[in-house]
């Protein structure tokens, strides 16, 4: 456990910190939602507002009250063991689904002759999660976690059977947005769930489990979903996820109790649940994904498929300016319970945090992203080699995570650590720009392990140091955003990769085949279309090779410099006393 710093130490408080509570403070706290990134945290089981909310009234309060009273007890008999068995399916599928679509992105993108928009099948995936994900935590407040949970493995469930059955990449991509829709609940409920149902002192061995079963899940997607496309077809990698997620069903509505739903005749009330709604930030989601969507388009079409002088470029970027200022004036002064903290941004540590988190996950996941494509196209390696070709980050990332929670429970250090973890990431990715050069050796494959590892060791160390910067109070909102910057991270990382890639290999092979005949032919099929650039002899499959591996250099660049701005980040991170 993390005891609260001491009073000398400098954590970003409110006003309404320092006064006794009254009859506007509300009586819950809200709960650090778990990302789509794994999470050590597990605070306190309610969403709703926190202590020192100016903007909560009154009838709000009393409506937690109404919510709360009727909390399920804790439980020590058996029946927690199904309960959370159920959940720990829900990670499973959740984090082998992430690990299944970098496993077999190439192939799915190359099909559909859309290689160089391949990224927007992870793209897709993580606005939904950044806009919707905040909000699960309120909504199972409201309608119950039974309820919520179910609502949330179906839309996963639509989601995969979209992408299975889609035809063209933009259908794929919309089933991903719709799967994103549901994957950010079947990840966030989880620590609610078990601080309903585990008691205080059982709630870091359930976390553990819950953490054992997202790093089995990370393991195995890769290689089972690359297996399925080289047998039968990628459509199957989504399809065999929906039997799996129709029997979490079953077994949600079979195992979890009607108790976690707000049952007091004042909580059904339907003013009551009207005032609940309203308190949820949906402006604040809706601005926030049109604001990531709109500097995505533009990094996307910029340069590449526009000039950046075209006005649709300006058009986008406009809208995108318009929607992020409204995002934060929605945050600082409509939101009752915003998404985003933008009041804590001011202070040192949680602005340390949250550029740290962004920066990392950038670094690590324009790595996992480039993987599997750089075997299949040096080695000509099938989509299940490839796959497994990510276990090394996979286990550096679980192992990293580990060894800074023994260490920091040990030392009560935690910045040291943090250096460390970006020195391991800056490391890997120099060695990945020196010496993945084709035909690289099982050995050179074990390089990107270092990466993972200081990705692990940086998401412990952080949050603690987070939780150590904050008041107590505040711990809830600003995990939330803490989760939400390392989503938006994950954006930025597969998003630049993705367009350093194209970007770069177009040049490449324009000055590599200037003059030769067909030469802008082959340029358009090598970058839309794996299997072509397999497909090719002689020299100039030497030529379309060695400008892919040089643009995936460029791409080991953009994460060096990621690292190493997390680096000097880490450098002011401020210490304090655990």
């Amino acid at each position: 456990m993390i005891s609260s710093p001491r009073p000398s130490d400098d954590k970003p408080s409110n006003s309404a910190d320092q006064s006794p509570p009254d009859e506007e403070t509300p009586l819950l706290v809200s709960d650090p939602q778990n990302g789509i990134l794994s999470s050590p945290e597990s605070h306190r089981k309610s969403i709703n507002s926190f202590p020192g909310d100016s903007k909560a009234t009154d009838e709000e309060a009393a409506d937690d009250l109404n919510g709360s009273i009727n909390q399920p007890e804790a439980k020590t008999d058996a029946s927690i063991v199904g309960i959370i068995s159920v959940l720990l399916l829900g990670c499973f599928i959740a984090n082998a689904d992430g690990s299944i679509v970098l496993a077999t992105l190439g192939i799915i993108s190359s099909e559909t002759g859309n290689l160089d928009n391949g990224s927007w099948l992870i793209i897709t995936f993580m606005l939904a999660v950044c806009a919707i994900q905040p909000t699960y935590g309120k909504l199972s407040d409201l309608y119950g976690r039974k309820v919520t949970l179910i609502f949330a493995y179906t839309l996963f469930t639509i989601g995969c059977a979209l992408c299975g059955a889609g035809q063209t990449f933009w259908q794929v991509a919309l089933g991903r947005a719709i799967a994103g829709f549901g994957g950010a609940g079947m990840t966030s409920l989880v620590s609610v769930l078990i601080a309903d149902k585990v008691p205080v002192r059982d709630v870091a061995t359930w976390r553990g489990y819950v953490n054992i079963a997202s790093t089995v899940g990370r393991s195995a997607g890769g290689p089972i979903g690359g297996f399925l496309a080289d047998k039968i077809g990628w459509r199957w990698s989504f399809y065999i996820q929906c039997p799996l997620t129709i029997t979490a069903i079953l077994l949600v509505a079979w195992k979890l109790d009607g108790s976690d739903t707000l049952d007091s005749p004042e909580a059904d009330d339907n003013k009551v649940k009207k005032r609940k709604v309203q308190r949820i930030d949906f402006l604040g989601s809706i601005t926030l994904a049109l604001t990531i969507t709109g500097f995505l388009l533009v990094l996307d079409l910029g340069g590449q498929k526009l000039p950046w002088t075209h006005p649709l470029i300006w058009i986008i970027f406009g809208a995108a300016a318009v929607s992020g200022t409204a995002f934060g004036l929605i945050e600082a002064f409509v939101a009752r319970e915003p998404i985003f903290p933008l009041r804590l941004m001011i202070h040192r540590d949680v602005m340390t945090a949250y550029m740290i988190s962004a920066l990392q996950v950038a670094a690590q996941f324009g790595v996992m992203y480039t993987v599997p494509l750089y075997f299949q196209v040096t080695s000509q390696v099938s989509a299940t080699n490839a796959g497994l070709h990510l276990f090394p980050a996979v286990c550096g990332n679980a192992i990293g995570g580990l060894l800074a929670g023994i260490i920091i429970k040990r030392t009560a250090s935690y910045k040291l650590l943090t250096l460390l973890g970006a020195i391991s990431q800056i490391v890997s990715y120099i060695l990945l720009i020196l010496r993945w050069r084709g035909n690289t050796s099982v050995w050179e494959s074990l390089y990107i392990a270092p990466g993972g590892l200081g990705s692990g060791i940086m998401n412990s160390a952080v949050f603690i140091a987070l939780a150590a910067g904050v008041d107590e109070t505040q711990m809830a909102i600003s995990s939330t955003g803490y989760y939400l910057a390392g989503n938006i991270g994950a954006l930025i990382g597969a998003s630049v990769a993705s367009n350093i890639l194209v970007a770069t290999l177009k040049s490449g092979l324009e000055n590599a085949l200037r003059g030769v005949e067909g030469g802008d032919e082959v340029i358009e099929k090598a970058v839309s279309n794996l299997g072509f650039v397999n497909s090719l002899e002689g020299g100039l499959r030497e030529v379309v090779v060695g400008c892919y591996i040089r643009s995936f250099e460029y791409t080991h660049v953009m994460s060096l410099a990621f690292a190493a701005l997390a680096f000097l980040v880490g450098v002011t991170m401020k210490e304090h006393r655990l």
